[in-house]
């Protein structure tokens, strides 16, 4: 998940990371900038979802928690409980 995507270095984070095959959460308060950058990681084939919301606030940060474990994002290793051989499968 990258907080601020939709503008400025948050932008640029979240595009380097799809550039490289990560799978992005763009957050934002702003619903069209989060859905602009989401779209055109997608549009160059890679894998976004946008997430609109203001993580300095408790209840948008739990929303933020929720939408990442929604998610079985395993891009950059082993997860607790997975050996390499569960990892490699799922990869």
């Amino acid at each position: 998940m990258v907080t601020g995507a939709g503008s400025g270095i948050g932008r640029s984070i979240a595009l380097m990371l799809a550039a490289n095959g990560a799978a992005v959460v763009a957050s934002d308060l702003d619903a069209d900038a989060a859905t602009g950058v989401v779209s055109e990681i997608t549009e160059a084939g890679g894998v976004a979802s946008a997430h609109v919301g203001d993580v300095s606030d408790p209840n948008d940060a739990e929303g933020h928690r929720r939408e990442l474990e929604c998610r079985d994002v395993r891009n950059a290793g082993p997860v607790a409980g997975h050996g390499r051989a569960q990892w490699r499968q799922h990869r």
